[in-house]
């Protein structure tokens, strides 16, 4: 489930550090291109640069000196001074993809555009986040298993039947809105039979309005909606009302039904099957709803949701950074699961010869990702403590495959950005 609170990956557009960019045309000669790599080496290694003569106006308009050397050193705080940088793509004339080393032996991929005319100052610079420098997914598996807390990693070869590599993928862990993919599989399901279309008008009920991640909170009662909507808003931006308003509507049980349908082992785990805003009410709202409703038999759980519903207001719920009740009031699964499902949507959509699952699933890829993959589904969720990141991957050659990661831990944050470094680096691994 993604709070109002969350850092970046509402929505999942990964905690980058996004500065700015700007389109060109010309082609900039080598020297040029180079000479500005060298100071984007220099600010990753906190050496002197002056900003005024290396960057645009416009682009210090928008990023301060200030801001933007707080925003590199605190992205690249572990990874020591950078000992080189080398072009990994030319994206146009004036932009280039690139990989600055460190001493620390961390790879920090570079996005950056420079202006089409002398002196060639930056008019864009995209940061991801930094990732130890491996070269296999073996390797990789070392860094998830140094990461403290709870880790689960599954890479698949569906169209093989085969698995790459995993580690604790057979552990139910807290994975927060990559559940609503069991959302979206009960919508596709019922579509499939006839029972829905994507075109049908769902009006937002205002009292069962849920909070941030998403817009569809702020919007007026019954305002109308379809369902291919909805959706999209769901998975894109991980809109809780919209996903709210879909489990309403599909039924709680039906989707924990489809669980199962979708390849789910424990689906008892996610009963009653919670909507986001029964979720927030249960964490956040005073009155120790959380260990009452954990005490209960599912039959009560199931009255004590429709109590709250209407008892607990939005203004008594009250967030708090640190981990909480994340072993009780959330959704499990275990990274096998997350790809059998996302496999599940993709077998569904290829029997029936409806991509329009997938298409939603592609509006937000998570992380760049390169050339080679045809299609790339996506969808991600975190809070204070846990974060789980899962692919579907149709590779150029024909091939598919899944990628899933959960990170939780009990005693603290995760460090989203490291944790979304690892997760592109396992991509690009795979990739090749």
């Amino acid at each position: 489930m993604n709070m109002h609170v969350c850092k970046g990956l509402c929505g999942i557009a990964t905690a980058a550090l996004t500065l700015l960019f700007s389109s060109v045309t010309m082609q900039a000669d080598d020297a040029a291109m180079k000479r500005r790599l060298d100071d984007v080496c220099r600010i990753i290694s906190g050496s002197p640069v002056v900003y005024e003569s290396t960057f645009t106006a416009q682009f210090l308009k928008q990023v301060p000196a200030a801001k933007l050397s707080m925003l590199v050193g605190q992205l690249t705080s572990q990874t020591g001074p950078c000992n080189g940088i080398r072009i990994t793509e030319r994206r146009s004339a004036y932009q280039v993809a690139a990989e600055a080393s460190t001493t620390n032996g961390f790879s920090i991929p570079v996005l950056l555009t420079i202006e089409a005319q002398a002196p060639y100052l930056i008019a864009g610079f995209f940061l991801r986040p930094p990732v130890k420098a491996v070269g296999t997914l073996d390797s990789l598996v070392g860094s998830l298993k140094d990461l403290e807390g709870s880790v689960a990693f599954t890479v698949t070869n569906l169209s093989g039947g085969s698995v790459v590599t995993s580690i604790g993928s057979s552990e139910h862990l807290p994975v927060g809105s990559t559940f609503k993919l069991y959302v979206l599989g009960e919508l596709v399901r019922s579509i499939g039979r006839g029972e829905r279309a994507w075109t049908d008008i769902l009006r937002i009920d205002s009292a069962f309005r849920s909070l941030p991640s998403g817009r569809l909170h702020t919007w007026p009662h019954r305002s109308p909606l379809t369902l291919h909507s909805l959706a999209a808003m769901m998975i894109s931006e991980s809109d809780n009302t919209a996903t709210d308003a879909l489990i309403r509507l599909l039924g709680p049980d039906k989707i924990a039904q489809q669980m199962s349908a979708m390849g789910h082992d424990r689906p008892d785990l996610n009963v009653p099957f919670l909507t986001t805003l029964q979720a927030f009410k249960l964490k956040y709202a005073p009155g120790g709803l959380a260990a009452a409703f954990v005490s209960k038999s599912v039959e009560e759980r199931r009255s004590m949701l429709a109590q709250i519903d209407t008892a607990v207001t939005h203004d008594s719920i009250a967030f708090t950074m640190e981990p909480t009740a994340l072993e009780t009031i959330e959704w499990f699964a275990t990274t096998s699961e997350l790809t059998r499902a996302m496999d599940w949507l993709r077998r569904d959509a290829m029997m029936r010869k409806d991509d329009s699952g997938l298409e939603i699933l592609s509006i937000n890829s998570g992380v760049p990702v390169g050339k080679s993959w045809k299609r790339v589904c996506f969808k991600g969720g975190s809070e204070p403590g846990t974060i789980n990141l899962t692919y579907l991957l149709e590779h150029a050659n024909g091939t598919w495959y899944a990628v899933s990661g959960t990170w939780f831990n009990k005693r603290g944050a995760v460090d989203e950005a490291r944790f979304a470094g690892l997760m592109e680096r396992a991509i690009t691994l795979l990739e090749k």
